[in-house]
């Protein structure tokens, strides 16, 4: 009765554009801008450290910042996940729905995208910082609040929760899926977004040793010093089955980084997937190092110009073509964590980078439906 399936979305190898050029993929964040204004005056004293502002209410929960440079990103990021959806908002098949909560709401794009679609919907959006617009559609309320903390909405409240780009932000997804089963409506959905944090390539471009590489290592082994997973996409299937949901669907597409696929979509993703990624290498590295490993400012920046470097189809940093031998380092989880990044002149060279972008939707079941599927014979349910 209750169907749970995985579909995996452009996974062949992606034919390679030999005559891209990696510089075009790239323009200014000047060029995208964000008229996002605070909502609450006392929430407004953001933290200031090495050059960008973070979230003051439950301060240090979230390692992003939360300043204009940020917001450009986010709203950037937001149009790349409707490319990659061709247009849409979301996969599950929600209809008509009268009340959306958006987790994690950062600019309230979505929010206020989903709103202009569906007149009739109450939508609301909650995030940790107000930087979201206060003139918009009269049908989208934004909260300042905790998602990790006890909800205080009502049972069986909503028709459609939507979740998005949370990766390193929730310390136990079990519990906020439970909160989210207790007020979702029977016959409600929920659908979790993300990308896996894991970057691959099929032809060898991405070593081992490149700053790329070991930029999103870091990053995924501060869950041990934060607890907030970073590589937590391939597991919320799982988590919303345990969770109560039944009719878990799972999508998994390529999600390239830079224009270097031949296929036009795969292209015009990653051209616009590059720019994200640059701008994320900084947002994500300066809060995680500097809290978790204690680097220095002067450090982050240099790894994150190498990362970028990279990208653009620069210098790939290798430890033993530099001579630099061994760093001294400390320890997270099992692994060795370099206290500084390592540099040297190596061959310029092209990656051709890819994640795998999760989108996890599930359905709650009805009254009486998880009764009625346990009585069925087990040969008769799987017809």
């Amino acid at each position: 009765m209750f169907s749970s399936d995985t579909s995996w979305h452009d996974l062949a190898l992606i034919p390679v554009d030999s005559n891209y050029d990696n510089d075009s993929d790239f323009f200014s964040a000047d060029d995208s801008s964000d008229g996002t204004v605070s909502i609450a005056e006392s929430v407004r004293d953001y933290v200031y450290e090495n050059g960008r502002t973070y979230h003051a209410y439950h301060q240090g929960k979230y390692a992003l910042p939360n300043d204009e440079q940020e917001c450009s990103r986010l709203n950037l990021f937001h149009h790349l996940f409707r490319m990659r959806l061709d247009g849409e908002l979301f996969i599950a098949p929600v209809k008509d729905p009268q009340r959306v909560l958006d987790i994690g709401t950062g600019t309230g794009v979505w929010a206020v995208d989903m709103a202009e679609e569906y007149p009739n919907a109450e939508i609301t959006g909650n995030d940790l910082s107000p930087i979201q617009p206060t003139w918009t559609w009269p049908n989208v309320n934004f909260e300042i609040d905790d998602v990790e903390l006890d909800w205080t909405h009502p049972d069986n409240h909503f028709d459609f929760i939507h979740i998005r780009s949370m990766m390193g932000s929730i310390n136990n997804w079990d519990r906020l899926f439970e909160q989210a089963y207790r007020c979702i409506a029977p016959g409600g959905y929920i659908e979790f977004q993300d990308q896996a944090a894991d970057p691959h390539c099929d032809d060898g471009t991405l070593p081992a040793h490149s700053s790329f590489a070991r930029w999103m290592s870091l990053l995924r082994l501060s869950s041990t010093v934060t607890g907030r997973a970073f590589d937590i996409a391939p597991h919320i299937r799982g988590k919303l089955e345990r969770a109560g949901f039944v009719g878990v669907h799972q999508r998994v597409y390529k999600w390239p980084i830079g224009g270097w696929p031949k296929d036009q979509k795969l292209k015009n993703i990653g051209r616009c997937s590059a720019h994200v990624a640059v701008d994320s290498l900084g947002a994500f590295a300066m809060g995680v190092l500097t809290r978790c490993y204690g680097w220095a400012k002067e450090d982050v920046d240099r790894l994150v110009g190498e990362c970028e470097e990279e990208l653009r189809g620069g210098a790939v940093v290798d430890p033993e073509m530099a001579g630099l031998g061994k760093v001294s380092g400390t320890k997270a989880g099992s692994e060795t964590v370099p206290l500084v990044p390592l540099t040297g002149d190596v061959n310029r060279r092209m990656m051709h980078i890819y994640d795998n972008g999760y989108f996890v939707y599930a359905r709650k079941p009805f009254p009486g439906e998880m009764e009625a599927a346990a009585k069925t014979p087990r040969r008769r349910r799987e017809r």
